[in-house]
């Protein structure tokens, strides 16, 4: 099962018709409101941290102004920076209004979830076998629990974040708020270089395989 999946994971990227989304989406907010998900937002955090650590020179490649790279691929890279920024930096009680520390978690919860949905959609991981279990194993059993996951799009799509994730270079004090989170900015995961996609695939091989090792036969 493991050659199967490794050979998914590397296998060819393909494309198909996008369809834009946004956390609203697919983010469960009644699960999101009855339970606190800080904890859990910090542990699927540390996932991106790690991508960010082992591809830091080829992402802030990405983040030059002067890069041939296309919009799309350079908001991807970026938000991934982003995400480690936010698990280093972020400051819960900086930001003043708890409706707006609600809607950054859940703009948070969505853009993690849909870099992982890109990735697997665009190596047609299989919805009901692989995609749960990597969805478990990058998010964690608490966070996976605020994801709607039947209105997940399993095709191309375009991802709408705020543009202040990526054009803030500051995470402190009270810098965000719902009124700045209506400015958004997209990926097209069917407009993302064949690197962007790269720089997470091999984190998921060596997730799922020590994984795999501590928990035998967890995919049958």
């Amino acid at each position: 099962m493991l050659l199967l999946l490794l050979l998914l994971l590397l296998g060819p990227i393909t494309t198909a018709t996008d369809e834009t989304v946004t956390q609203e989406s697919f983010v469960d907010l009644q699960n999101y409101h009855t339970q606190n998900e800080k904890d859990a937002v910090d542990l699927s955090l540390v996932r991106f941290q790690k991508i960010y650590q082992k591809n830091k020179k080829t992402i802030q490649g990405y983040m030059k102004k002067n890069c041939k790279h296309n919009e799309s691929s350079r908001n991807l890279m970026r938000a991934i920076a982003f995400l480690r920024h936010f698990l280093c930096h972020y400051d819960e009680q900086k930001i003043r209004d708890p409706e707006d520390r609600e809607t950054l978690l859940s703009e948070v919860i969505g853009l993690m979830t849909s870099i992982l949905q890109a990735v697997m959609n665009a190596k047609q991981l299989d919805r009901y076998r692989h995609k749960p279990y990597l969805r478990e194993l990058f998010l964690g059993d608490r966070l996976r629990a605020c994801i709607d996951e039947s209105k997940l799009v399993d095709g191309d799509f375009v991802y709408s974040f705020p543009k202040v994730f990526i054009e803030n270079r500051f995470i402190r004090g009270n810098w965000f708020t719902r009124n700045l989170a209506c400015e958004k900015v997209t990926f097209s995961s069917s407009l993302e270089e064949k690197e962007c996609y790269d720089t997470v695939i091999g984190f998921f091989v060596e997730l799922y395989d020590n994984n795999l090792k501590t928990r035998p036969g967890k995919l049958k």
